[in-house]
Parts: structure tokens; sequence; C-alpha cells
């Protein structure tokens, strides 16, 4: 069996994280949701858009979208659902039932939906294929 090898060079990656330019726009919070503290990492201004993990992952999966978004003029809000990252690791439920309702109580502490309802998704989507633990968007 033979496989073909793909040059790449550092244009085809991402840059190293810079954190000490990601902290100068974003900083860490907290809100407390059913008594389950959550965290999330929120910077930018304008139109809100909330960016949740796949788990097992927290918000620093987002962390290269993020500046990318704020600097489009988006208020960028990334999550850590209960049981990841920082947020709290209850030892009750995590049913979709339950995680769905922290979900619309921290959209209502945040008071997102406020000025106007939340988008479903900034892009159009043709198609989501489920891969591993991931999602794969396509946009039409």
């Amino acid at each position: 069996m033979t496989h073909d090898i793909i040059q790449t060079s550092a244009a085809d990656t991402f840059p190293p994280f810079g954190g000490s330019s990601f902290w100068t726009v974003f900083r860490h919070e907290t809100v407390v949701v059913e008594g389950v503290r959550l965290h999330f990492v929120e910077g930018g201004s304008g139109a809100p858009i909330l960016l949740l993990p796949g788990w097992p992952q927290s918000w620093y999966a987002w962390r290269h979208v993020m500046p990318l978004l704020a600097a489009a003029g988006r208020r960028v809000i990334a999550l850590d659902p209960r049981g990841m990252g920082d947020s709290d690791r209850p030892s009750s439920s995590y049913a979709m039932r339950t995680v769905a309702a922290e979900l619309h109580g921290f959209v209502g502490a945040l008071n997102l939906a406020a000025e106007r309802p939340l988008e479903r998704f900034p892009i159009r989507l043709a198609r989501i294929q489920r891969l591993g633990s991931s999602w794969r968007i396509r946009s039409a």
C-alpha cells in the first residue's frame, strides 16, 4: 500500500495561538443558571453569536475563530456547557433536556435575544454531516 505525501507550509495552518493579543479583546466570565455555574469567554461588540463546543471540548476549541468574528463586528460568546472546561460538573442529569434548559437560561441571563431573536445559523446550510464527535457543515 502506498500513500501520497502532501507537502504543507506554515501558510496552510493556523498561526500559533497569540494569547496576549487575544486577551485584549476577550475576557473570562461566569453566570449561574439553575444553580450551575457556567463559564464562558466573551468579547467584541455587535450582534451576538453563541459558540458551543462539541463533546468533550471547551470554549478553547473556538480560539482561532473568535477574533475573526469579533473583527467582523460580532459579540462573540464561547460557552463551556455543564461538565466541560471551567463550568461546574454537577452529579445530576446531563440529559439533552437539562442541557437545553441551561442553554435557554444562559441566553436569558446574558439577555442575548433582547434586541432581536438569535440567528439559528450565520450561514445558509445545505448539508450537515456527522463525523465522529464533530459536525461538518457545508454552506450552500
